[in-house]
């Protein structure tokens, strides 16, 4: 890697932060935007909000860190920071749309939606590794890779974050070997989680979740579930539980009926749930697209014996 140019200084590892902080917060009161004025329309996409999301921060980050915006997104010109190349100029277009990319694929893929098709191929371990792989890669190299703070996307395209105005020169160093295989391990690890996962899914407590969550998804309407089971304390007392999130593709979230009926469908598939206290069933109509997420939701929360009664639906 070349030196920097004389003139031109790292920008610090919190002005950096601060200005992506800031950055997320436009995105996202935008998002909160379009959320209120076409509500809706954004659940309709579903699972594919992300993809909607990940294009509007791709314009975002592609036109503003490129000499379009003069190297300079809102949140970096607020904290007098920019995104230079190895000579000091500023990016091309395309180059800060590739940088982007790097740093948004694990953001986005975080949290999405994918079907069961998908989960049981050899795919996973692909999603893995840029999910978690590229995801923890990026961040320990913005923590450790001093002092210029380059990760992942900055070294993709040959890129630096430096202060606005001249400064002190610091010269941009070759990245260590340490870091160099600390990457490859993170990668590596990242890319073996599916294989831990599957194991585990396949021994208890967690076979039953899975038990649970496969019956629970095949109810009409829902489009995608969270189960989850512990329990909790108050007062001295501990109450066990069963929670179970139904993302719904309708609005129709104070339906006790539907309610009881994903209850019940869970009491099936694991009859021991019948020994906690209580079964709670969330059901949320909403949209997520990683800049900004939107819902409305209604819980509802009995003993399991009440959910199998003659009044399950009652709320």
């Amino acid at each position: 890697m070349q030196d920097e140019p004389a003139s031109l200084a790292f920008a610090g590892a919190w002005r950096r932060l601060g200005a992506f902080l800031i950055d997320m917060f436009v995105l996202g009161l935008a998002g909160v935007i379009a959320g209120y004025l076409l509500f809706d329309a954004m659940v309709g996409l579903g699972p594919w909000g992300r993809l909607l999301g990940f294009c509007v921060a791709l314009l975002y980050f592609g036109v503003l860190n490129s000499r379009i915006g003069k190297g300079q997104t809102l949140g970096k010109r607020a904290l007098g920071i920019k995104v230079v190349g190895r000579d000091g100029g500023l990016l091309p277009f395309p180059g800060a749309v590739v940088r982007f990319a790097v740093l948004g694929i694990p953001w986005f893929l975080n949290g999405a939606w994918f079907p069961p098709e998908v989960l049981d191929s050899a795919l996973i371990y692909l999603l893995s590794a840029a999910v978690f792989g590229l995801g923890l890669a990026i961040v320990y190299l913005f923590v450790f890779n001093r002092p210029s703070r380059q990760s992942l996307h900055d070294m993709t395209v040959g890129s630096m974050v430096v202060a606005a105005k001249p400064g002190d020169p610091k010269p941009a160093l070759p990245l260590k070997r340490v870091h160099a295989i600390a990457v490859v391990v993170i990668v590596f690890i990242a890319s073996s989680l599916p294989y831990v996962a599957a194991r585990l899914v396949s021994a208890a407590p967690f076979a039953t979740l899975m038990q649970v969550y496969e019956a629970v998804s095949e109810e009409p309407g829902v489009v995608h579930a969270a189960v989850s089971k512990g329990w909790s304390s108050r007062g001295g007392e501990k109450t066990s539980y069963l929670a179970i999130t139904a993302m719904l593709r309708d609005s129709t979230v104070d339906d006790p009926e539907r309610a009881g009926r994903l209850a019940r469908r869970a009491i099936k598939a694991d009859p021991a749930t019948m020994k906690l206290n209580v079964v709670q069933i969330t059901l949320v109509y909403g949209f997520d697209i990683g800049i900004a997420s939107m819902n409305r939701s209604r819980a509802f929360a009995h003993p399991p014996a009440a959910w199998t009664g003659a009044d399950a639906a009652q709320d």
